[in-house]
């Protein structure tokens, strides 16, 4: 059996009692291809050397640094400056005291991968090409801010606190260093839930300011760039005491007031340091969330302000001083501005604008025909419904489904009054400038979406998301268009609750709640493939074995090739006998994604039961070489060459030279990556360094804390080591 499926195979329980700092968390680096880096610092080169640019230079110490802060799910008021009256948040509001304050400010989405590449590309969702927090990536070819700063010479960092922006969703161009939920120097979020101690998979505010304190004082004599993410606002609400008690009725705005206590220590740094006039500071968020209102408990379905309208505060050298604007913005617009502010010249193909000239108290560059848009794909992700889209222009907002909504947000800032059917006008106007912004903008130059596997939606679900995949490919045609066709999502608000409501039964182990309510909705969905993929995990966790593999193949009829039906049926099928059918299955599903690990690797553990090796070794020689981002194939591949059974199957150099690779790539970050180190330094008979390495791979998996099941795996490979025998599987 190949080495990633052996150790990996434990995920969910181990998830489920030790967070996200486990093995497979480890295995979350994504190895960055050196011609793709080239080819994007070369068209950086040339972007930035188009005429009227200014070229790359070293910044002297006096340029300004950039401090950008997203508190995730962050509701403009929730903030003091903003009208909270529960006061939680001193240090922003003084932050706004000494800044400007934009009272309304758009995102693009209410879903945290798309928003964040907004903000870091200047693109929308439909641009960049990346539209919901699950199946997307940010492709190459797009230019971020980091990018651009650390071109322009520029040290760049990022603190990100959860694992739906981790460094495979390739956010962390640009950035020199990108810690996130798989490095093992990092603080999970512990808390005491009912007597126990409950750890989830993302990092504490503590954790973030820790490391931004440590960015700042290595970074304070260079201008630098640092992104912190803080996610302790998102749900579950569980502030640590004393905001836990202080805000006993709305743990919400205790996360809240927890995030802004660890701004304090942030902003104190800057001042120690000496450096707090020549840092600007942005502070905003990716989305805001429901709170109840608008039948949206959370966010991602709905594009009402409750989700879209976030917080911006910015101040800084340049800035003006106490200003509270009126003036309309976007996070779109984050980017063009801030480098417009910073001197420095932005890449072609932004759709945002600088609002620098407010910033400088010059009076506002944006008016009353800027347009703002935004996306939600739930609705088509779940129900097959069309894309959730809106515009704004001045104070109208215009949100396109089959029964048109109209609000004029000035009059109406809680949006409870459509007033589409008495301003047809304003309605056709901001319906055709949608069209044209849409199709006036190119298709991304690279493709965004990418497999999803089943760790990313158990992530997803720990996190308290509703995990949903990208529309099937049946309907991805929908995504691009504009046309509206029932179901109307605002006739769905009921059943997508539901939906939410299932997984959170999921979550909390109350299955068959969870399977009486997936179940009623198959029936009113039958062709919602998200819904299959709730009621087959139920399945899976009742043990019902017998009645899933049906589920599954009506799953795959809905989303053919799908890689997480795929392997699930292909797994349940190998273990049934019948090897034909799951071979036929995770095949059509690598011809559709040959870079999904996941069916690739249960295929290949197949064909290793079956004493199928060189076809095994086929299957993983395909996907190292038509995947070379992939860690997980790459391992693999090493392993089976260091490990088979069989001698003219094995290749120990080129199991060594693949899983060096692979472990520098990784900083020796992964325990499983180093252990297939050593054992493909034994395979070249070098059992002296095979037992450093292995005795290595343990210590890092005690770093980690993983559970025992893979601690038991390594040492059984280091007594072999030790007893001068190579590993054989």
């Amino acid at each position: 059996m190949t080495k990633f499926f052996a150790v990996g195979n434990i995920f969910f329980n181990m998830l489920k009692t030790n967070g996200f700092g486990g093995l497979l968390s480890a295995r979350a680096e994504r190895l960055r291809a050196i011609s793709a880096r080239s080819a994007r610092a070369a068209a950086l080169s040339v972007l930035l050397a188009v005429p009227g640019c200014q070229p790359p230079v070293r910044p002297s110490v006096d340029q300004p640094n950039l401090l950008f802060i997203s508190i995730d799910t962050l509701r403009a008021d929730a903030l003091g400056v903003y009208g909270q009256r529960l006061a939680p948040s001193p240090n922003i509001d003084r932050l706004a005291a000494e800044g400007v304050r934009f009272e309304h400010c758009s995102t693009a989405a209410p879903s945290t991968l798309p928003s964040h590449a907004t903000m870091f590309t200047g693109k929308y969702p439909y641009a960049h090409g990346v539209r919901a927090n699950a199946g997307y990536l940010l492709h190459d070819s797009e230019v971020t801010l980091a990018e651009v700063l650390r071109e322009a010479g520029y040290a760049t960092g990022a603190e990100v606190a959860a694992p739906v922006i981790s460094r495979r969703t390739q956010l962390n161009q640009g950035f020199d260093q990108y810690r996130d939920t798989s490095d093992f120097d990092i603080e999970l979020t512990s808390r005491e839930v009912n007597g126990e101690t409950e750890t989830y998979p993302e990092r504490d505010a503590s954790d973030i300011t820790r490391h931004a304190l440590r960015f700042i004082e290595t970074h304070a004599d260079e201008p630098f760039f640092l992104w912190l993410h803080y996610f302790d606002v998102h749900s579950y609400y569980l502030p640590p005491n004393p905001f836990a008690t202080r805000f006993a009725k709305s743990g919400y705005h205790g996360e809240v007031a927890y995030v802004d206590d660890q701004l304090a220590r942030v902003w104190s740094a800057l001042e120690q340091h000496g450096i707090d006039d020549r840092t600007l500071v942005v502070l905003t968020s990716d989305h805001g969330e429901g709170l109840g209102e608008h039948a949206e408990t959370t966010h991602t379905f709905f594009v009402y302000d409750t989700t879209i309208r976030v917080p911006l505060i910015v101040r800084g050298p340049s800035v003006a001083e106490g200003v509270v604007s009126d003036e309309f913005v976007a996070t779109v617009d984050l980017m063009p501005t801030l480098l417009d502010l910073l001197g420095l010249a932005p890449p072609s193909g932004m759709q945002g604008r600088s609002f620098a000239s407010s910033l400088r108290g010059r009076g506002g560059a944006m008016d009353d025909e800027t347009l703002a848009y935004g996306e939600s794909l739930e609705p088509l992700n779940v129900f097959g419904a069309s894309v959730l889209r809106f515009v704004r222009r001045g104070s109208w907002k215009y949100i396109h489904k089959v029964e048109p909504e109209l609000y004029d947000t000035s009059t109406d800032p809680l949006e409870l009054e459509n007033r589409a059917d008495r301003n047809p006008g304003v309605v056709r106007e901001l319906r055709s400038a949608l069209g044209a912004l849409v199709e006036a903008t190119p298709l991304p130059t690279g493709r965004a979406r990418t497999a999803v596997d089943p760790s990313t939606i158990e992530q997803l679900l720990l996190l308290g998301y509703v995990p949903t995949s990208p529309p099937p490919r049946t309907l991805e045609l929908e995504v691009d268009s504009l046309e509206a066709h029932p179901p109307d999502p605002s006739t769905l608000a009921r059943d997508f609750s539901l939906f939410s409501q299932a997984w959170g039964g999921v979550q909390s182990d109350q299955l068959e709640a969870s399977r009486s309510i997936f179940e009623g909705l198959a029936d009113r969905h039958p062709d919602s493939a998200s819904i299959l993929q709730g009621l087959i995990l139920v399945y899976e966790q009742l043990g019902l074995a017998d009645e899933t593999p049906a589920l599954l193949r009506r799953a795959l009829e809905l989303n053919p090739g799908d890689p997480i039906f795929a392997t699930k049926l292909g797994r349940l099928r190998g273990e049934a006998g019948d090897l034909d059918e799951a071979e036929r299955v995770l095949t059509d599903a690598l011809n559709i994604e040959p870079c999904a690990s996941q069916p690739r690797i249960v295929l290949s553990n197949l064909l290793h039961d079956a004493g199928r090796y060189e076809a095994q070794l086929a299957v993983l020689h395909e996907g190292n070489e038509r995947c070379p981002a992939s860690t997980d194939l790459a391992n693999d591949y090493a392993y089976a060459l260091a490990t088979l059974a069989n001698p003219e199957l094995r290749d120990g150099d080129k199991a060594l030279a693949i899983a060096r690779r692979v472990v520098a790539t990784t900083d020796g970050a992964s325990p499983a990556l180093i252990d297939t180190l050593a054992c493909a330094l034994a395979e070249t008979g070098d059992f002296e360094q095979a037992v450093i390495e292995s005795e290595r791979a343990l210590s890092v998996l005690g770093l980690r804390k993983s559970d025992s099941a893979s601690s038991d795996v390594f040492r059984a490979h280091l007594d072999t080591l030790r007893s001068g025998r190579a590993v054989r599987d």
